[in-house]
């Protein structure tokens, strides 16, 4: 299993909107649909009104790959760059081979 998480740092006020597009447009739904997902979540953490805390869990690699050139998220490529001010990258871990 692939573990990705990163930060979104969001325009100030703008979380709510930019989330309720993330769900209305279908981008988690299609996501989740994905071959490999194995889960996608959104957190916000309780310090700040600007961050989205995202953690992805993927079969291996080779899925995450062909999700990051996918049609929805270069969608939300478009969207990401009118409300984000920020992206921090995370946790990129390998644990397929965890007993």
């Amino acid at each position: 299993m692939l573990l990705v998480t990163c930060v979104y740092k969001i325009k100030p006020g703008l979380r709510d909107e930019f989330m309720k597009i993330i769900y209305n447009d279908g981008i988690l739904a299609e996501t989740l649909k994905e071959k490999g997902n194995l889960g996608y979540s959104y957190y916000y953490p309780a310090d700040n009104e600007t961050d989205v805390f995202i953690m992805e869990q993927w079969a291996d690699r080779e899925v995450w790959e062909a999700h990051k050139v996918a049609p929805h998220i270069q969608k939300l490529q478009g969207i990401k760059e009118k409300y984000l001010t920020g992206f921090e990258p995370g946790l990129l871990g390998d644990f397929s081979e965890q007993k």
